[in-house]
């Protein structure tokens, strides 16, 4: 499969390739990409977000294509930051990513792009040290930060209880040390669902046991996994596709007349 963004409902079983992200700038040195999917409430739509952070000008361009449109839009704006992870974390109506401020004195931040503002904000991390990466997730409705390091061990995570206020953050401990976790928002009454390294994990928070998952045959990517969440929302404008078989035929008509 071509390299792009392909928007699927396994529900519909429908499959749509999204037109390609055009090229608002010249391709510049250290010019990092980042991506997101998310829902906008405000207009009832869903919408791709494609972004070049060119660091070295302190500028971020955002690509938005919205389904209805079937378009991409451009979104400039000041961006004094790096990024960590290409793909980023749907909550609250906006996207997060993992991201660290330009400058002699950088810091580790959390960058979101509000889906119905489009526009930028900056949500502080809670205190991790300078040592540790931040990754982001999704805990029960939350979001939350992993920590990973080379050759650290870690039996803490951290989750925002309320969404944007940055004295929120809250330390939860896991009795399983890991070098790499991940949490995607999926949990039951009694367990959450967590990516331990490269295995699934049921956690049992109250009890503080958890018990492996024997799925077989997957390998686990830290951003690879999401909760699907089943719905029959369209992909595809049968109406619109109708118009444009018309508007083909009557054009092929013409041609031969």
């Amino acid at each position: 499969m071509r390299r792009g963004f392909y928007l699927v409902n396994p529900a519909t079983r429908e499959m749509k390739k999204v037109p390609k992200t055009p090229s608002w700038r010249p391709v510049r040195p250290f010019c990092l990409s980042l991506c997101g999917f998310g829902f906008d409430s405000s207009t009832n739509e869903y919408k791709v977000v494609n972004g070049q952070v060119y660091s070295d000008i302190n500028v971020i361009v955002f690509s938005v294509y919205t389904l209805k449109t079937d378009s991409w839009r451009k979104i400039e704006c000041f961006s004094p930051y790096h990024a960590y992870w290409f793909q980023g974390i749907f909550l609250n109506g906006a996207i997060h990513w993992s991201a660290t401020t330009v400058g002699d004195r950088s810091s580790s931040v959390i960058v979101s792009f509000l889906l119905a503002e489009e526009e930028v904000r900056e949500i502080r991390l809670p205190p991790i040290g300078d040592t540790c990466l931040a990754n982001l997730g999704v805990f029960r409705d939350c979001l939350c930060i992993t920590l990973a390091g080379i050759d650290q061990t870690f039996n803490e995570f951290w989750v925002m209880k309320e969404y944007g206020v940055s004295e929120s953050w809250t330390r939860m401990r896991v009795s399983m040390p890991y070098h790499q976790l991940s949490h995607f928002g999926f949990s039951t009454k009694s367990h959450d669902l967590m990516v331990c390294g490269s295995s699934f994990v049921m956690y049992d928070f109250k009890e503080e046991s958890f018990r492996n998952l024997p799925i077989r045959d997957t390998t686990l990517g830290g951003n690879g996994v999401g909760v699907y969440v089943e719905g029959l929302f369209p992909l595809i404008d049968r109406e619109q596709d109708e118009s444009r078989r018309v508007d083909n035929q009557v054009l092929i008509k013409l041609k031969h007349a």
